[in-house]
């Protein structure tokens, strides 16, 4: 059984650091000369790495660096005194707020195609004016529920967004 690497303690948990670390060889040379692959050692790089956070920060993406995912601004964004901007909602990661736009985006696709006319024109200047998908959306879903004609009726509650959604 291999030993794990040393790292001493001075070494703050959340750094990055390269170590180097002897390793037996797992794959030794067949060959028809004597060979001690018992003996035989060499040296190979470990990566430490620091505790994983949700999602990076935009500028620790660019940069590709370690973010330690602090809010409103990290470590390394302070220390750099740089802007510090998140593109998803704390606590989400970058998959998670990827698959919540898709589901927007196909929320519209049905309302485009299941609607009428009228709807969809009013989904699309929602659309224009609207900065994001999502607020689209609810914009459109908040009329259908304050409308009296009873058309909003047959809408369920869509859990994603807090948005009523056409029974399907």
């Amino acid at each position: 059984m291999q030993d794990l690497p040393f790292i001493p303690a001075t070494v703050p948990p959340d750094s990055v650091s390269i170590r180097l670390q002897t390793q037996q060889n797992p794959h030794p040379k067949q060959n028809n000369t004597s060979y001690d692959s018992d003996s035989h050692q060499h040296k190979q790089l470990v990566r430490v790495r620091g505790p994983l956070v949700k999602a990076a920060c935009l500028a620790c993406r660019k940069r590709k660096s370690k973010c330690n995912g602090d809010r409103p601004s990290c470590k390394i964004c302070t220390d750099r005194a740089t802007e510090c901007e998140y593109t998803v909602n704390p606590g989400q990661s970058q998959r998670q707020a990827m698959n919540k736009q898709l589901e927007a985006y196909k929320y519209v696709l049905d309302l485009l195609r299941q609607g009428s006319v009228t709807e969809c024109r009013t989904l699309l200047l929602s659309l224009k004016s609207h900065g994001s998908v999502a607020e689209a959306v609810e914009s459109i879903n908040r009329d259908r529920w304050t409308r009296e004609d009873g058309e909003g009726a047959g809408a369920i509650w869509f859990e994603q967004w807090g948005f009523p959604q056409s029974a399907r």
